[in-house]
């Protein structure tokens, strides 16, 4: 990781959360440090339950070809976050085509599933998420 990047990281781990913000908005030139600036800027409002910035980063990270799947998961959970289940469920869907074996968006399919009354299509994602983790506690 670039080390302005591991700065900003830390910075939000420390909780200082518009430092972290400023160094993520400097890097968003860099061609080598965009995409995970762009990935932490939305983190962070996302934990801040700023769904739509977050988005908005994201947006503009998908409009640079700069996205990655770590990026496509947050859309998911932010559309989540703000009750947007279909498309929440159309980005989740759209990461296992790309990789089935995502544990995380089958288990949030299910969880989707199951806010929509679907009980015997969560149990579903929800198994198919333990046969890839039998461990997996959540």
């Amino acid at each position: 990781m670039n080390i302005d990047l591991h700065l900003a990281q830390k910075l939000y781990e420390s909780g200082e959360e518009v430092a972290a913000r400023e160094k993520c908005l400097s890097l968003l030139d860099n061609n080598d440090t965009a995409a995970e600036a762009y990935r932490l800027l939305s983190q962070i409002c996302f934990d801040k339950k700023e769904y739509k910035q977050s988005l908005e980063y994201l947006d503009e990270a998908e409009a640079k070809n700069l996205a990655t799947t770590a990026h496509d998961y947050l859309v998911g959970l932010n559309y989540y976050a703000l009750n947007d289940l279909s498309n929440a469920k159309r980005v989740f869907e759209s990461i296992l085509k790309t990789d089935p074996r995502d544990k995380e968006s089958l288990r949030n399919l299910g969880v989707i599933s199951k806010k929509e009354g679907s009980l015997f299509e969560a149990v579903a994602y929800f198994c198919e998420s333990l046969e890839i983790d039998p461990n997996d506690a959540l």
